[in-house]
């Protein structure tokens, strides 16, 4: 019941979907062609980089534990395999398209390139609510995917990873359907599998760390100690927990969060001058970073609309969730004493807002390095695993820390040497890596 397919030929012009953009991957296809455009790539080159070399879709009829069968569509999506296998995330979503994960599978791929990472970009996906399914359901889905992605041959060169949709137990149980396919124990084909499991401890953190580790180098190079810094974060999610926590711990005082109300959904600031202590707020945040607001002035902080992080004045702004694109309307209005923007996660920094922020003499770390904690921490578990080799979380830390600092200063240089604002050196190196390699190739 697999089915592989070539996609059609797009320059994905006009680009506009809705899913894709709930992603933050809506901007990577024009970024294609703005590098193009500098690199004086021809057109079928920036075609062949735009495009996936392939895709699986498959169809997964899954025994529901009332006894029906129900039909799920499931999909995995490698870009670009030129640099070395595939690798990227599963994620359940009953809203999901094809062309969100196409984006996000080339973004994956621009990622690992500029990170100096020997992999490409994939993604996969499976239609479905997880939150309406037992655990029963979700092991014979997750098993269900695997069999037919292997009978398309598409794990030869792809390593699957979770997501937030998704969790360390399915992965377990893709591996383990893949060692019965395959008659045999395979270490390393997934990654963010539990501990138990040839698991590295750090994942949950090194998204959050990456982050603090580009704020950290790039406030340095503008003569400003972290220590001595002050933040404001956007989000309470994971990444932006974990984010605070490092950056704490460095010495840094974030004196403003945003994040959403549980009850009422809407942003609001917490704001205090002296600092925010995040253990005072653990227990009062749930896993999508919703805060209950009830109980916060009791720990001498004030509730301020959701806006009014523009006011504090913070040196460096981390953005840490997606969940509201920071647009030119918001740009116009950072304040002046702002020397760093991070965005710690894909995408949430619009165009119009970028070119602002280069305007303003602002220095942007942009998602291809600020965002790459976790894809860092994913490779690292996937060679160790492979080699039944497992390392402790102060070494991973410590190789994430030497992986994302060098890409950093390497994309910094290019940036300085071309005029061009981080994000376009960025995307320089990596598509210059890529179009390199598949040179080499013979492909392009």
């Amino acid at each position: 019941m697999a089915v592989s397919v070539v996609p059609n030929i797009s320059l994905w012009k006009g680009f506009t979907d809705l899913n894709a953009a709930r992603l933050g991957y809506e901007r990577v296809p024009s970024l294609v062609d703005q590098a193009g455009d500098r690199l004086n790539l021809e057109l079928a080159t920036r075609q062949f980089l735009q495009q996936p070399r392939r895709e699986h879709i498959v169809n997964l009829p899954v025994r529901m534990d009332d006894g029906r069968m129900r039909l799920f569509r499931g999909y995995r999506i490698q870009h670009n395999d030129a640099m070395g296998p595939c690798q990227g995330t599963v994620r359940f979503d009953p809203d999901i398209t094809p062309e969100a994960l196409r984006a996000q599978a080339m973004y994956q791929t621009f990622a690992f390139s500029v990170m100096g990472i020997p992999l490409g970009g994939s993604v996969g996906a499976i239609l479905c609510d997880p939150e309406e399914l037992s655990t029963f359901e979700r092991e014979r889905l997750s098993r269900e995917w695997v069999r037919q992605v292997y009978h398309s041959g598409g794990f030869q060169h792809d390593l699957p990873a979770i997501t937030s949709s998704t969790d360390s137990q399915s992965i377990n149980w893709m591996l383990d359907e893949l060692d019965n396919l395959q008659g045999s124990l395979q270490a390393g084909p997934f990654s963010a599998q539990t501990i138990e499991l040839s698991g590295i401890l750090g994942r949950m953190e090194a998204q959050g760390y990456g982050a603090v580790l580009a704020a950290r180098d790039t406030l340095l190079e503008l003569g400003v100690e972290l220590r001595k810094s002050t933040a404001c974060v956007h989000g309470l999610g994971e990444v932006g927990r974990h984010a605070i926590r490092m950056y704490n711990r460095w010495g840094g005082t974030v004196v403003s969060i945003v994040c959403r109300d549980r009850k009422t959904e809407k942003y609001l600031t917490i704001a205090n001058e002296d600092g925010i202590e995040l253990s005072l707020l653990e227990d009062l945040v749930d896993f999508n970073g919703h805060i209950d607001q009830s109980r916060i002035p009791q720990f001498g902080y004030r509730i301020l609309p959701g806006d009014a992080w523009l006011e504090q004045n913070p040196d460096l702004l981390m953005l840490t969730t997606d969940d509201e694109p920071l647009e030119l309307h918001v740009a116009n209005r950072i304040p002046g004493k702002v020397k760093v923007i991070v965005e710690a996660v894909p995408s949430v920094i619009g165009p119009d807002a970028d070119e602002t922020f280069n305007e303003m003499g602002i220095v942007v770390v942009p998602d291809l390095v600020a965002a790459s904690g976790g894809m860092i921490h994913g490779f690292i578990e996937q060679t160790r695993s492979a080699a039944f080799n497992r390392w402790d979380r102060e070494k991973m830390l410590r190789t994430l820390e030497q992986t994302l600092s060098t890409a950093h200063r390497t994309v910094r240089k290019h940036a300085r040497a071309h005029k061009l604002s981080n994000r376009e050196a960025a995307y320089d190196i990596a598509i210059g890596r890529i179009v390199e390699a598949c040179g080499k190739r013979g492909w392009i």
